[in-house]
């Protein structure tokens, strides 16, 4: 039930978080925020009464009718208990709609120049208008808040405030007058008084609909004076109506988006009823669907992935009610035979199967919520430190579903075997044991051939370039294609039952060499084995499931950790990468924003001596351990009259080796031995192995290289001293790459010029480093920190919730399996009581029986253990480099290195190792505690 239910559980989390932060992304506005409105310059402009209908409904029935919560606290969303009106009628309290409701553009002109405004030019174009609760958000620097609406209409002037930036613009002042003139020419006009300069108190964006200096250029009065001051004077006042609105999105879930998005569309077709042409303008609907669609392919992308483990699961539950049918078999034959219908039997095997189901069910509800918060919190394989996870919400009925599926599922298993064993009566039941020694039905019917030939499909098709599947869909992103590991799964689970096929032959091959050995308990242990082979096959096969699929899942995991690392560090070259801005006496133009990927030399200058912080002032500063210099620049060489162009990439020698990522088979030679070979000449020069190739060149040959810095061509003498196969941040479809000294080359341009400096650093310390460097007067354009690029790509859901389905998966299975070979030792025990207590009757020592019984199981264990791990090692190495990412310019370079996990494996063996001591121990207690003739006297019984 956990399993199953922590899938949706995760799926949703993640979606959750992702929505967040796309709505928070956009605008700056909080993730559920809703903004209707009204614009008159595209519809025609409204009086007064045409909006009371909409504003009535926004401010009382809206919120209702969404159905979430207000982020806005306050008390209830209707006008009269939402918002205090003070004296000048301007509301002081915002509730939970802040509405705005603004004029066209009026020219303004001093009050004195009233009578000219038909021939001077305005002092400029400004709006009238209110807006909900501003004294809570503003702070009034010069004059007051507004005072009361004049009582004898607008002979003092319409009071209104006016921003900073307007006062200061215009140059206008408190309780100065001026006169609105409307722009249509019918030569209405309103005399207006400042009654006071603003300035914003916060940036609050629950509250603050636009950015507070989209109200500069208006003024701004009270809803009580724009009602019964503007509105009578003025035929089509209102220019723009906006209410502004924000929910509680936090709680919301995946299965809540279809109903959420209706409410919304119901709100949008209301509010057109009441006030037609009005829109809703911000809204999450967009990033709902995406989250919607987001979760759902997630959701089925995982349980794709899960579709193995949970495979496991239930066939354990398969094993253990066959365990359980086989054990009451008799007395279901007895209750057949006197008269107990098949019908009857089923249903008392039913609900046995419910009162189990069920409370796992409400059991494994938190357990599937606390697996869940382990999939958040997944950096790798078994590895639970990743700093960031998903909010989780409580389970809802749309997770619930898979639970109940599960439980259904669980019930078949139960019922099933039991299905089998209720059609038997006491004849029929002897007949069947006569026919007991019959192979399995999936044998008869060649099932697990039939089962290998897709697997080995799915190889073939895996093997073909271009061939992947969903490679067009997927975009070459392997963990978004889970047929890349359900072929694996498939194939571990044919070969398994085609091992079992030959279970039979191998304990009858052990029981003929066991003739040979002395004793009698050898050759009765594998004779047994044989004997029993087809009960051996359960358990059995479940030990190699489990074995295999987790040897290839730790390696999997292993083997893309790994290559993370190394595709990462070939792209950056060190922990760190820094280019930094030197100073030159000539021009210097620096690039305007930081590239996509980490480039070198990448500063252009002009003509002038650079100074740049000396390389080992960097060892000084915070995390930093060692620290070079790299220069790489545009280079070109021409042989036998062909020119081709890459890279020459500058160093030294003796840092380089402290602070670069490099594999041994990235060249012929290690990393010293290349830094020697650069240190016995000075022009010495490390090439491309296939432009040697492509050109015949031999070490010791020379080599002209232009090589160009800043527009500086320098023509430069090289002598060929070793081979590279790659290079740290260089790649051969870019072109052919050299590597030499540094200082070299700038003694041939006379001078330094322009480089970068890779930084070998303690984890956490690039911010304090680029603070450091910054602080000493040294700009840095760009910082490049490997460990937080792979943070960034490990913590990507789709690879956070495959390592986590593989790590529950696989604890979940080694628990699920310890607890079957366990049942098994002791249902077999009692099974076999009266075969032991004959045993012992004919002179069997309570040594030797502690022999067999002992070696029984371990061979049982070995043979499993040995079975899965050579299974979980070929389909490691056949399907693993298939896992390498498709997309990307470079995604062949550094080249795909299969691990084996073998520290997993180890705990493993461990594991089972510690099963086996267990179940042993919990045997030979049984066999202490046995009575000989009690024994031989419940088989008289029986």
């Amino acid at each position: 039930m956990a399993l199953v239910t922590c899938i949706p559980l995760y799926a949703d989390g993640v979606g959750h978080r992702l929505l967040m932060e796309q709505l928070s992304g956009e605008e700056a506005r909080p993730p559920f925020a809703f903004l209707f409105r009204y614009v008159g310059a595209w519809h025609g402009a409204l009086e007064w009464e045409d909006i009371q209908a909409a504003d009535a409904y926004l401010t009382t029935l809206a919120a209702g009718d969404l159905g979430l919560p207000l982020a806005v606290s306050g008390p209830s969303a209707r006008p009269e208990h939402s918002r205090r009106v003070s004296e000048g009628g301007e509301v002081e309290g915002a509730g939970p709609v802040v509405r705005h409701v603004r004029t066209g553009k009026w020219r303004l002109f001093p009050a004195d120049e009233a009578a000219y405004a038909d021939v001077r030019q305005p002092l400029e174009w400004l709006a009238l208008g209110f807006l909900d609760g501003l004294t809570a958000h503003i702070d009034v620097i010069e004059g007051d808040h507004l005072p009361s609406p004049p009582t004898g209409g607008t002979e003092g002037g319409l009071p209104v405030l006016i921003s900073q930036s307007l006062a200061n613009r215009l140059g206008l002042r408190v309780e100065e007058t001026y006169v609105l003139f409307e722009p249509s020419g019918t030569g209405v006009s309103l005399p207006i008084r400042i009654t006071g300069i603003w300035q914003p108190r916060d940036q609050d964006p629950s509250y603050w609909l636009y950015p507070p200096r989209s109200f500069d250029e208006i003024l701004l009065t009270s809803e009580a004076a724009f009602r019964d001051l503007v509105t009578p004077a003025v035929r089509g006042e209102i220019d723009l109506a906006a209410w502004y609105l924000v929910a509680d999105g936090s709680h919301v879930t995946s299965g809540d988006v279809p109903a959420l998005l209706s409410r919304i569309a119901a709100v949008r077709a209301t509010l057109d009823g009441y006030l037609p042409h009005a829109t809703l303008d911000v809204s999450p609907e967009e990033p709902l669907l995406a989250y919607r669609q987001a979760t759902g392919r997630l959701t089925l992308l995982l349980y794709a992935f899960g579709i193995p483990i949970v495979g496991l699961v239930l066939y354990f539950v398969t094993l253990v009610a066959g365990m359980m049918a086989r054990r009451q078999q008799g007395e279901t034959v007895v209750l057949r035979s006197r008269g107990t219908t098949r019908a009857q039997v089923m249903g008392l095997y039913l609900l046995q199967g419910l009162l189990l189901g069920l409370p796992a069910l409400a059991l494994g509800w938190p357990l599937g919520w606390a697996s869940a918060a382990l999939m958040a919190r997944t950096r790798s394989f078994l590895d639970f430190t990743s700093s960031l996870s998903s909010p989780l919400s409580p389970l809802t009925w749309a997770g619930l579903r898979f639970g109940i599926f599960a439980v259904a599922l669980s019930l078949l298993a139960v019922v099933l075997p039991a299905l089998a064993t209720a059609r038997h009566t006491i004849v029929t039941h002897q007949q069947e044991l006569a026919r007991a020694l019959r192979r399995p039905w999936w044998q008869r019917y060649f099932l697990d051939l039939g089962l290998l030939l897709p697997a080995l499909y799915g190889y073939v098709i895996l093997r073909r370039p271009g061939a992947l599947p969903l490679a067009r869909l997927t975009q070459g992103d392997l963990f978004a294609n889970p047929l890349l590991f359900l072929v694996p799964a498939l194939f571990i689970f044919a070969w398994a039952l085609v091992l079992l096929r030959f279970l039979p032959r191998l304990m009858d091959s052990l029981a003929r060499l066991s003739r040979r050995a002395r004793g009698a308990v050898p050759l009765l242990l594998f004779h047994d084995l044989s004997r029993q082979a087809g009960h051996l096959a359960g358990p059995l096969l479940l030990l190699v499931l489990t074995t295999g699929l987790a040897t290839f899942s730790a390696s999997v995991a292993l083997t893309l950790d790994l290559h993370l690392h190394d595709q990462v560090y070939y792209r950056v070259g060190a922990d760190l990468w820094l280019a930094e801005q030197g100073e030159t006496t000539g021009e210097t133009q620096m690039p305007g924003a930081l590239p996509s990927s980490p480039p070198m030399g990448g500063i252009e200058g002009g003509e002038g001596e650079w100074v740049f912080l000396p390389i080992t002032e960097h060892l000084e500063l915070p995390g930093a351990g060692a620290a070079a210099r790299i220069g790489d620049y545009p280079a070109s060489a021409s042989l036998g009259g062909q020119v081709e162009s890459g890279r020459f990439v500058g160093l030294d020698r003796l840092d380089f080796p402290g602070v670069a990522f490099f594999r041994p088979d990235f060249a012929p030679l290690s990393l010293g031995a290349l830094m020697n070979e650069l240190a016995d000449d000075r022009s010495a020069l490390l090439v491309e192995r296939g432009f040697l190739a492509r050109h015949g060149l031999q070490t010791g040959d020379p080599l002209h290289l232009t090589v160009d810095v800043l527009g500086e061509r320098a023509e430069v003498e090289f002598v060929v001293a070793g081979a590279l196969d790659l290079f740290p941040t260089l790649y051969p479809e870019d072109g052919p790459f050299f590597v030499g000294n540094l200082r070299y080359l700038f003694e041939r341009l006379g001078g330094l010029y322009p480089y970068d400096v890779w930084l070998a650093t303690e984890p956490g310390s690039t911010e304090p480093i680029v603070a450091a460097l910054n602080e000493r007067g040294v700009p840095v354009v760009s910082a490049w920190d490997a460990r937080n690029l792979i943070a960034a790509e490990q913590q990507r859901p789709e690879r956070q919730g495959l390592f986590g389905l593989l790590t529950l998966g696989f604890l979940a299975s080694g628990l699920l399996t310890v607890l079957g070979l366990t049942l098994h030792a002791l249902l077999s025990f009692r099974e076999r009581t009266v075969e032991l207590g004959v045993l012992r009757a004919v002179g069997f020592s309570q040594r030797q029986m502690r022999v067999y019984l002992a070696g029984t199981q371990i061979v049982l264990l070995l043979t499993g253990l040995l079975a899965g791990t050579a299974l979980g090692l070929a389909t490691g190495r056949l399907f693993i480099p298939f896992l390498q990412a498709q997309g990307g310019l470079h995604s062949g370079t550094p080249p795909f290195i299969v691990r084996t996990a073998w520290g997993d494996v180890a705990r493993i063996y461990a594991l089972f190792a510690a099963t086996a001591a267990a179940s042993i121990g919990l045997t030979l207690a049984l066999l202490r505690r046995m009575r000989v003739y009690e024994a031989i006297k419940m088989g008289e019984t029986e």
